[in-house]
């Protein structure tokens, strides 16, 4: 076992260990499936792109964002797509979003059946 530390950012670092050996049975051995998570911490909750506390929704489709997806908080996805009245703002237009770890299963519009629409809400669509 090979352990290494990785530095970005400055400050940012992350322990890496490599485990080398044979390959058997219970390995994957499609190189496509890699790079391969083997653990995520059970904390690992994803953080607000803008203020970093825990994210409440993600948005995809948005022009002005820096990172995609964008992960926002509460009181971050207001500020960020909305007006003091509520309404969003004219130049947010045109992106989705859903609540985070709901990820949208269907094409948008649904597919006809009778199962509910569970894909992200439009940006038009949005009032608040």
């Amino acid at each position: 076992m090979t352990q290494y530390l990785f530095t970005h950012d400055g400050d940012c670092e992350h322990a890496i260990v490599f485990e080398c050996g044979l390959a058997s049975e219970r390995d994957e051995l499609r190189p496509e499936r890699y790079p391969l998570l083997c653990y995520r911490s059970k904390d690992a909750t994803e953080r607000c792109s803008v203020c970093n506390l825990a994210a409440t929704h993600e948005v995809a489709g948005c022009a002005t964002a820096d990172t995609f997806p964008l992960y926002l908080c509460k009181d971050c996805r207001s500020e960020y797509f909305f007006d003091a009245k509520g309404y969003l703002r004219p130049s947010m237009a045109g992106f989705s979003e859903w609540p985070l770890h709901q990820r949208p299963t269907l094409a948008l519009g649904g597919d006809g059946g009778d199962e509910p629409e569970t894909g992200p809400v439009l940006a038009e669509a949005v009032a608040e």
